[in-house]
């Protein structure tokens, strides 16, 4: 191309032939008309080009062949055409830097660009005289929530010290008292987005997370960073939309929250955990410790059938995803720190940071009206255990086919492998592809774990009211305790979860289980323990209430006996030695059971 147009070099202008909004004709007419204006001269070429001066020699050819284009844009035009490989497109006129010369020097200062204003052509000021005042008083307002009208209303009012006025026919106008330069609204919006752009300013005024989950274009998947199964864990919480039936009453619990960990490249759920009364720390905990348990002692956990967990293995993850909610908190990281050598917290209030973990929750719609609330069937306890069962099922039934590269796809249909996130897992685990580590459920249990105390009575292990117990506790481990007077042993517990807990005696981990008096469903142990209720204190309160019942009771029963026999309830005197056994107190006796009386024999 010509020097004139090196800033095109391999443009396709063939994709710009219709003309835009400002041009009455396409490119390729310019081009054309210019490479009609050369045709005579190129019957001529090869004169031309042996001429001793091309140039007179063009000048002489137009003259005798009466061109009517003036001879230097004749000459200009043969050159480029034959010297750039006689493409017709470096004939173009180089008019794409039309325009592009600075308006902000001074030079300009007393110019006013744009359109005409509707009140006339001497209407406003020239905008480069307070520029800098425009931005200055930007910068001093702009922030979240704060529009672009809203903060030229108030620069108007207190840095240009503008005031209305009313003409002869009512209308508001806005002027200067000392008829000193101030901005339209037009001007100081186009100054603020010229010198910050538009989506600078658009961040300022919504904010960053709406900006991000409201962008034109994506920037990319999050996904493509990684490559194996778990190289990234990502954890979350939602609330489940229906609320679970209180045991003892007609009202309903708080929402029941669930906290659940998934890889971040093959979308497989790997651990649950739950709270209660808003998100907490001991419900991603939990979800943690889930992870290294194996199936059978997780569904003996929350009462689930093994057959329901197909597909959980123990594992663990070398890194974690969280927000900065409950999971982020320092005193959970602290612990994270020993295990996990890489995390990660992302900004609260943004899903698209943790993508995977945030499309696996359950949806849940937006109803508009009256405020209504969704009453479960289930209580605490069954509610738990459907969340289980979803969480599992969602392993084998979600699809995940977009993640898939072509190749793996083909691998796939191959092996006639549905494209669900245990699949994958399976997929990548098979070709070595994973980031997974092996970790004891014991060590995440003291790792992650709720530490608690129990006490140790005859009867086995109290923990907020509740005895537990197990025949490995029981071969002679109870016994030893009671015999050297220990008080208290430590443990692990689970939130919402008194099915089973774990004891740590002589440096192993003890799994128990509650010893109840009477036959009881299991699921009534799927207690808050933390924040619902404390089986103490309702115990406590149910002591107080029996010993004042069995108070007034007692003192009824006096006064009763009082009134029916005339003496009180324990009316009577110690007398000394054995009591005298008659006979007419025997017969008395006898009569009083129905025995026949015997007649006394008499001595001759």
């Amino acid at each position: 191309m010509p020097p004139a147009l090196a800033d095109v070099e391999g443009l396709n202008f063939d994709e710009l032939l219709q003309p835009n909004y400002a041009r009455k004709k396409s490119h390729d007419d310019d081009v054309q008309h210019r490479l009609d204006a050369i045709c005579p001269l190129l019957d001529h070429e090869r004169e031309i080009l042996h001429a001793l001066n091309p140039l007179k020699e063009i000048a002489r050819i137009r003259k005798r062949l009466g061109l009517k284009s003036h001879v230097h844009r004749l000459q200009y035009w043969f050159f480029c055409y034959v010297l750039h490989g006689r493409n017709r497109w470096s004939l173009k006129p180089s008019t794409h830097c039309n325009g592009t010369w600075s308006r902000d020097s001074e030079r300009h200062a007393g110019k006013k660009f744009g359109r005409t204003h509707a009140n006339g052509k001497r209407w406003g000021w020239p905008s480069v005289i307070f520029r800098d005042q425009v931005i200055a008083s930007y910068l001093k307002r702009c922030g979240n929530g704060k529009t672009m009208r809203s903060i030229c209303n108030a620069a108007l009012t207190e840095d240009f010290g503008c005031t209305t006025v009313f003409d002869e026919q009512g209308r508001i106008q806005m002027v200067h008292p000392m008829n000193e330069p101030f901005p339209t609204y037009g001007q100081f919006r186009h100054i603020v987005v010229n010198k910050f752009g538009l989506k600078e300013v658009q961040t300022t005024v919504y904010g960053q997370a709406r900006m991000r989950r409201d962008a034109v274009v994506d920037e990319g998947s999050y996904s493509s960073q990684y490559a194996n199964a778990l190289e990234c864990l990502e954890v979350d919480a939602y609330y489940c939309k229906d609320r679970p039936i209180a045991s003892d009453s007609d009202g309903v619990l708080p929402t029941l929250v669930v906290a659940r960990a998934v890889c971040g490249v093959t979308g497989k759920r790997l651990g649950i955990g739950f709270s209660i009364i808003g998100e907490r720390q001991d419900a991603y905990k939990s979800a943690i410790v889930s992870m290294a348990m194996p199936a059978e002692m997780l569904a003996r956990v929350y009462g689930v059938p093994v057959d329901s967990l197909r597909g959980h293995t123990p594992t663990m993850s070398r890194s974690l995803l969280s927000d900065r909610g409950p999971a982020g908190q320092q005193s959970l990281l602290d612990d994270l720190e020993a295990k996990f050598p890489v995390k990660s917290i992302t900004v609260s209030y943004s899903g698209q940071s943790k993508p995977t973990v945030e499309s696996a929750n359950p949806r849940t719609p937006k109803l508009e009206g009256a405020p209504s609330f969704l009453q479960s069937s289930h209580f605490l306890g069954s509610m738990m255990k459907r969340e289980v069962l979803r969480t599992m099922a969602e392993n084998h039934h979600s699809n995940i086919i977009e993640r898939l590269a072509p190749a793996v796809v083909h691998e796939f249909h191959t092996l006639a492998y549905p494209a669900t996130p245990h699949f994958y897992w399976t997929y990548l685990s098979e070709r070595l592809r994973t980031c997974a580590q092996f970790m004891d459920w014991r060590d995440a249990m003291r790792a992650f774990g709720t530490r608690t105390k129990f006490a140790v009575l005859k009867s086995g292990l109290a923990w907020k009211g509740v005895t537990f117990s197990s025949q490995e506790l029981r071969d002679g481990l109870h016994e030893e305790l009671v015999r050297k007077g220990v008080e208290y042993v430590s443990g692990y517990t689970l939130s919402l979860v008194a099915r089973c807990v774990w004891v740590e005696i002589r440096g192993k981990l003890l799994e128990l289980e509650p010893s109840l008096r009477i036959q009881s469903d299991m699921e009534e142990l799927l207690l808050p323990l933390s924040s619902l209720v404390d089986l103490v204190q309702e115990r406590a309160e149910v002591n107080s209430a029996t010993r004042q019942a069995a108070q007034a009771s007692m003192v009824q029963l006096e006064r009763t006996v009082k009134e029916e026999t005339g003496f009180s309830l324990n009316a009577g005197q110690r007398r000394g030695g054995s009591p005298k056994k008659t006979a007419s107190a025997l017969a008395e006796a006898k009569a009083l059971r129905g025995a026949p009386s015997v007649p006394t024999r008499r001595r001759a």
